[in-house]
């Protein structure tokens, strides 16, 4: 082979490696320009897809357990309404004192016990927990009893009271002996119910707001 063919072979050998290089470069180029970019716009659509997908999910579960919650809700308040309507007093023009005076009279005749006298010593609030954010829904009303009769018939009367109203609390009770009458006593007891805090959620919860069933037919 002359040295002209020679020449000429190693001429075309370096055209066909600077065109190897070129293609090279440009697919390099392509890749880091074009394909790198898209590649990695397409992960991010794909991890924000996922993202999404999962919110997606989330809220599905949430969505199908509306229903129970309703459900759940509505019991809470007929649970409600009917210990206000059994339990809570309810004040008359703002008077507490008339029916509670009414009912222990009535009490104490059944059980045979003589009211000296009933005093109302007002109503007490107290600290809400420190994890509470809301006040308290309930008050205390709170009287004193002094009346005078039998133990057994004292046993009675604490009976008959805290069963017929489950919320009802003797939060004191003092009995004064007497030789001259050893089956009588003096006895002296602080009674408290409970109350709503305030007139907006005694008509709340004085009157049933329970949603009528849909008919889906």
């Amino acid at each position: 082979m002359s040295d002209s063919e020679k020449s000429t072979n190693n001429d075309k050998v370096k055209y066909i490696i600077l065109a190897v290089i070129g293609v090279g470069a440009v697919i390099y180029a392509l890749s880091a320009g074009v394909f790198g970019p898209v590649q990695a716009s397409k992960a991010k659509m794909k991890s924000e897809i996922e993202d999404l997908s999962g919110k997606i999910r989330k809220a599905s579960v949430k969505v199908d357990r509306i229903p129970t919650l309703k459900k759940r809700n509505q019991t809470f308040q007929e649970d409600i309404y009917n210990i206000s309507d059994k339990y809570v007093i309810k004040h008359q023009l703002g008077n507490y004192f008339i029916q509670v005076k009414e009912y222990i009279s009535l009490v104490a005749l059944d059980c045979d016990i003589k009211i000296a006298d009933i005093l109302e010593t007002g109503i007490d609030v107290y600290d809400k927990p420190i994890t509470q954010k809301s006040e308290n829904a309930l008050k205390v009303y709170n009287v004193r009893v002094n009346m005078v009769g039998g133990l057994h018939s004292l046993i009675r009367f604490l009976k008959y009271v805290e069963t017929d109203n489950l919320y009802v609390v003797v939060s004191s009770l003092r009995i004064i002996s007497s030789e001259a009458t050893p089956g009588f006593h003096k006895i002296s007891l602080n009674i408290l119910w409970p109350i709503w805090a305030d007139d907006e959620l005694l008509q709340k919860y004085s009157s049933p707001n329970f949603e009528e069933p849909k008919d889906e037919n």
